[in-house]
């Protein structure tokens, strides 16, 4: 890779990034309610462990983010952040399958822990994003509005997806939960093999 990332690569590295944590921060309300259809909570703990959980590990990602961009570099903390996204997100839909679990309360306590783990890659992405698209151009207040706005187009997503999943599978459909989960891992998928193919180039 090049020393430093060029202007507008930075700025798509933190738009996409954004989109990312949005999608993967909104489309657990969605997901819960087709869920319950398939797995009814056994009480209302379940529900509220699940959509906590993420809040909780966003703390920690945003306070550890900047702290671990300032140890390792902007760069390799959003690598770092946007590839725990990936996973989290991706198995946060296999929640009661991949590891042999069953019955309702282990698969909502699976996916909590999943969503506590994407929390803290959502979280880092905040103050690693602005920094990044803050530090490589000169209309800072511009770019850093134009990153962010990415936010509402991944509050969108997430509603036109669940709406394409449930007309394909219907609402008690087992599949339609789990891949409106595990789409949110495709930003970041995005992200990594664009930095393979640049590596590729600069070699």
């Amino acid at each position: 890779l090049p020393k430093r990332n060029s202007t507008p690569a930075d700025i798509r590295l933190s738009m996409v990034s954004n989109f990312s944590a949005a999608y993967n921060t909104i489309n657990i309300s969605l997901a819960l309610a087709l869920m319950q259809s398939v797995y009814p909570p056994a009480d209302s703990s379940d529900i509220t462990t699940c959509s906590s959980a993420l809040i909780a590990g966003m703390i920690l990602g945003q306070l550890g983010g900047g702290l671990l961009g300032d140890w390792l570099g902007r760069h390799m903390a959003m690598a770092m952040v946007m590839s725990l996204q990936v996973g989290a997100a991706f198995f946060s839909a296999w929640s009661g399958i991949m590891v042999g679990t069953s019955g309702t309360r282990n698969v909502y306590t699976e996916l909590a822990g999943w969503r506590f783990l994407l929390g803290v890659g959502c979280g880092g992405v905040y103050p690693l994003a602005a920094t990044i698209t803050a530090e490589s151009s000169s209309k800072k207040e511009k770019n850093v509005a134009l990153t962010f706005s990415m936010q509402g187009v991944g509050y969108l997503a997430v509603s036109l997806v669940a709406y394409s999943l449930t007309r394909q599978f219907g609402e008690k459909s087992d599949l339609a939960w789990r891949l409106l989960l595990g789409l949110g891992s495709l930003p970041g998928l995005m992200l990594i093999a664009s930095r393979i193919y640049r590596r590729k180039v600069a070699s």
